[in-house]
């Protein structure tokens, strides 16, 4: 039984056995005795009694919030990264084929969350469904400290989950330390909880044709190619804030020139949004995508559907998160990371068929 510790299946057994006697009682009654019509008007003393008891102690269905979903219109978008881009924004070169090259790719009109799950709509699925991920732990940001040097590393610690995830967040920030296997078992559950289309991951082209926006479509970010105080006005991203609270010098290619006022993440919605009305598509935390991981686009689909037939044991991340690099925070930058990895730059945003 599912509320076994608020012992309400002790309660309904009690009931059963209530209700049942005074049907016996009644029957006897009538059978058996003048008085049929008192021992009647006990049963129903009894079921109104037990009606009452079961209607305090059950408790009240959870009530899901449906995220707030934003229509995205159908078009046409170049997808991909130029070579003149990735120069001018120091991308290594080892990573500059990943989204080469470019491509047209007609997008279907469709429904994209305005912002990631937050952390209080993930705990209500591990409420709902007394889900408890595996265990393995998740990768954060450590100061490793040798010889007077201090320097930065990406390491796994076993005490880092969802809850907990290196920093500390309240349920508006968005949920972190999510790999791509959570996000697909809070989407199954959500789908048993309501009604119409099902939500879903939204695929890595639906994803850049949404982030990149109308205005700046070719820029670097959805606000442009700046790198200096708009980026902290729209984005959520490794700044001075972020270099200040590590004590490190905020000068250079590593930081944004800009202070927007949090070191790890944020709450969802804090920042000015896309010209969609999307909030963080870059900055805060990665997002999943559906589609499996290639190396490039030279076998990618033209109408905007998910990769399938790529390495499905990783898949796509897009959007950059609070502690990467500015090269890294672009809308046509995307990662790869195994499924069940976990990473307190990581989350997830919901799309849906119109």
């Amino acid at each position: 039984m599912t509320y076994m510790a608020t012992g309400v299946p002790m309660l309904e057994h009690a009931v059963r056995k209530w209700f049942i006697a005074g049907r016996a009682a009644a029957v006897y009654s009538s059978r058996n005795s003048p008085i049929a019509r008192r021992g009647s008007t006990l049963m129903h003393r009894w079921i109104a009694c037990a009606a009452v008891l079961l209607a305090f102690a059950a408790p009240a269905a959870a009530q899901v919030r449906e995220p707030e979903m934003v229509r995205i219109p159908g078009g046409t978008f170049v997808m991909g990264t130029s070579y003149d881009e990735d120069a001018r924004e120091g991308v290594p070169e080892q990573f500059r084929e990943w989204s080469k090259p470019q491509h047209k790719v007609t997008i279907q009109p469709f429904l994209l969350a305005k912002t990631a799950v937050t952390r209080g709509e993930y705990a209500a699925f591990v409420r709902a469904t007394r889900e408890r991920p595996s265990t393995g732990g998740c990768y954060g940001l450590k100061i490793k400290e040798k010889d007077g040097k201090r320097d930065l590393a990406w390491e796994k610690d076993a005490a880092w989950d969802w809850q907990t995830p290196g920093f500390d967040q309240t349920d508006d920030h968005p949920a972190a330390c999510i790999s791509h296997a959570d996000a697909m078992a809070y989407i199954a559950w959500l789908n048993t909880q309501v009604a119409g289309r099902p939500y879903r991951l939204p695929s890595e082209a639906e994803w850049e044709y949404a982030a990149r926006g109308v205005a700046n479509q070719q820029a670097a970010r959805f606000w442009g190619n700046g790198r200096g105080q708009e980026a902290c006005l729209y984005a959520n991203v490794a700044d001075r804030t972020l270099a200040t609270a590590l004590r490190f010098a905020p000068e250079g290619d590593g930081f944004f020139q800009c202070s927007d006022g949090f070191a790890r993440t944020s709450p969802v919605g804090r920042f000015k949004p896309n010209d969609y009305g999307l909030s963080d598509m870059l900055g805060n935390v990665w997002q999943w995508t559906a589609d499996c991981w290639s190396e490039n686009y030279k076998k990618s689909s033209i109408d905007g559907t998910a990769n399938t037939t790529g390495d499905c044991g990783l898949r796509v991340l897009r959007g950059g998160s609070w502690s990467d690099d500015p090269w890294s925070v672009r809308s046509g930058d995307r990662i790869r990371l195994g499924t069940e990895t976990r990473s307190s730059g990581v989350g997830f945003r919901l799309a849906r068929a119109l």
